[in-house]
């Protein structure tokens, strides 16, 4: 079963915890749609994978937009706010690090591309035979046979 964007937002919103209060509904538009353009995936997405990596795909653009709301109010007096500063820093380098490590893990998922197509073709050499055993190579209804194809 797959998530409607409402759906996925009002999930991220629970995730969020206390954060939520944070953000204007627009917000979350935007950070669906810097999710799906990253990941090249629209909602609903398929699989159960893909639905977990755009939900924290769209809350590490959220927090993002928290990082950079708070970038302009940094003081190195201010105790707290550095502190939440480099809070948010943290999880993004690690919500960033553990998207990559997905990327490695799951190509055909970002590829989107079959997992037969990844490591390339096989090009027959062309040489063809009807069934007696005669040459047919130089014929014209010879068709060269490429593995995998779209039959396959």
């Amino acid at each position: 079963m797959s998530l409607t964007a409402r759906e996925v937002i009002e999930k991220v919103r629970q995730e969020l915890l206390g954060l939520e209060d944070n953000f204007e509904p627009q917000d979350y538009d935007n950070a669906v749609a810097s999710a799906q353009a990253e990941t090249g995936w629209t909602i609903p997405v398929a699989t159960g994978f893909k639905e977990l990596c755009i939900i924290d795909r769209i809350k590490r653009h959220l927090i993002y937009m928290l990082f950079f709301s708070n970038a302009e109010k940094f003081r190195v007096k201010d105790y707290l706010l550095q502190q939440r500063f480099e809070h948010y820093q943290t999880l993004l380098r690690l919500m960033d690090n553990t998207y990559e490590r997905w990327k490695t893990q799951h190509p055909t998922d970002f590829a989107s591309v079959d997992a037969f197509r990844i490591f390339g073709t096989k090009v027959d050499a062309g040489f063809s035979y009807d069934e007696v055993g005669r040459d047919t190579t130089y014929s014209s209804d010879n068709i060269v046979k490429h593995k995998p194809d779209e039959s396959d």
